[in-house]
């Protein structure tokens, strides 16, 4: 089934029924979460190598 003009009317309906304001707070969390991650190995290297 090709992407016809329906189901893109279907998809643009569907995304800006997508709450923004979540999206952007659940992106802002992953970005925390991998600095966090990023931080916490770094770390671990460090200690590592010392």
């Amino acid at each position: 089934m090709g992407l016809n003009d329906v189901d893109v009317r279907h998809l643009r309906s569907t995304y800006n029924r997508v709450d923004f304001d979540k999206l952007n707070q659940t992106r802002h969390d992953l970005a925390q979460a991998a600095r966090k991650a990023t931080h916490t190995s770094a770390k671990k290297v460090a200690e590592w190598t010392r």
